[in-house]
């Protein structure tokens, strides 16, 4: 099933977030030999993308994703 969440960063400000993948039973799923991008736009109908740095910290059996919005992104992005 899948879920979401809103997140909010501080414009300026370096933001990372860690995401937790599990399986059905919400046991870690093992993110071995798989890559994360993570992608967003101010509003739903915008032409303009923006781009998380995106990782799988180790180990990669815990089943995390790591994304950062780095503050200089932050500030391009128009209030």
């Amino acid at each position: 099933m899948a879920e979401y969440a809103i997140l909010a960063a501080d414009q300026g400000t370096d933001t990372t977030f860690e995401i937790e993948v599990v399986d059905k039973n919400k046991n870690p799923r093992d993110l071995s030999g798989f890559t994360v991008a993570a992608k967003f736009r101010k509003q739903f109908n915008s032409n303009v993308v923006y781009s998380f740095d995106t990782s799988i910290p180790s180990p990669t059996s815990q089943g995390k994703i790591r994304i950062t919005l780095g503050g200089s992104l932050s500030n391009t992005i128009p209030t």
